[in-house]
């Protein structure tokens, strides 16, 4: 007669480990998508970096036509 409602053979220690290897696998399979989808998105960020250049270069230019010294 069991007490307990594991199956025999699968003490706690055994269930932890299969659970933290669950969720290892989780969070491996999360973060290979995640890179997956970030090296998707370089020639995007490639632009937006351009977009970030010529606002910066109009503003520098906007500053230095207004210097007063």
């Amino acid at each position: 007669m069991r007490l307990s409602g594991r199956p025999p053979g699968r003490t706690p220690i055994k269930l932890f480990v299969e659970t933290e290897m669950k969720a290892m696998k989780a969070l491996l399979a999360a973060m290979i998508g995640a890179s997956f989808l970030m090296l998707g998105g370089c020639n995007t960020i490639e632009g937006m970096g351009k977009d970030v250049k010529a606002g910066g270069q109009k503003v520098e230019g906007e500053a230095a036509e207004h210097k007063r010294y």
